[in-house]
């Protein structure tokens, strides 16, 4: 009897033991899934990030952005823009993907290049909203024949506005460049064992 009970705890503790090293394994598996998986989504993230920056940024720098470089001191940017709105889902509809991305100064560049465009997004429609009510302005004193200070107040809001458009549009030019370099510089391998690793 005492040899039954020493044996089925001994094989009760194989089995135990076993039991450890499957889920061990299974466990190990997994990660490297996981990981594998993290690096594929980061991978295509950042495919898909450098793909729509340089669309965006080129379109944008064509049209607004040499217009603002085109201002001369004390000059109004007196035309509108309309920066893409689908520039910003890929960033707000994919946030998470933000934090797959395993080089540190790639994604600290990725939201600092976020945070510029937003400003010159804001600044452009401020320029666009004081634009606007000076066009106003202007054709209710063609239509009147009356001066109006507003007119005035306005040219002058908008000349004032130019030289923050020009500081905001150097600073978002600047982190839109580094990024689209740092974003050439990301380069993806396949080792041997099928995970990706970035050099």
């Amino acid at each position: 009897m005492p040899l039954i009970i020493i044996g089925a705890v001994t094989l009760g503790m194989l089995t135990a033991g076993l039991l450890m090293l499957v889920a061990r394994r299974k466990l190990s598996r997994h990660a490297a899934a996981s990981k594998y998986y993290d690096q594929h989504l980061s991978e295509t993230f950042l495919a898909s990030l450098k793909n729509k920056m340089n669309r965006v940024f080129w379109h944008y720098q064509d049209n607004a952005g040499m217009a603002i470089e085109a201002l001369k001191q004390g000059e109004p940017l007196l035309c509108h823009y309309v920066l893409q709105k689908d520039f910003f889902l890929l960033y707000e509809g994919r946030g998470f993907l933000l934090s797959k991305v395993s080089n540190k100064q790639l994604r600290s560049q990725i939201i600092k290049t976020y945070i510029m465009m937003k400003r010159m997004d804001e600044t452009i429609r401020t320029n666009n909203d004081l634009l606007d009510e000076f066009e106003t302005k202007q054709r209710a004193h063609r239509e009147s024949g009356r001066r109006d200070k507003g007119v005035i107040e306005y040219e002058d809001s908008l000349t004032e506005h130019a030289s923050l458009l020009k500081r905001e549009h150097h600073q978002f030019k600047k982190a839109a460049l580094e990024l689209l370099g740092a974003l050439d510089g990301e380069h993806f391998i396949k080792r041997p064992q099928g995970s990706l690793i970035n050099e």
